[in-house]
């Protein structure tokens, strides 16, 4: 199964994505990376975020 996972953090400034295979080897779960991202956000989203919290 592939799967994806996306999280802002507890922070605002970026957010983060992760891709990987997961499989199941007898009794074992093996994942394996297949890669990652970091993107931050615009300045103008930040200050938006930042006046609503």
């Amino acid at each position: 199964m592939r799967v994806i996972g996306l999280m802002s953090g507890t922070s605002y400034d970026a957010i983060e994505a992760a891709a990987a295979d997961i499989t199941l080897e007898g009794d074992t779960l093996v994942l394996r990376p297949l890669g990652r991202v970091s993107t931050q956000y615009p300045q103008e989203l930040r200050d938006a975020i930042t006046a609503a919290l």
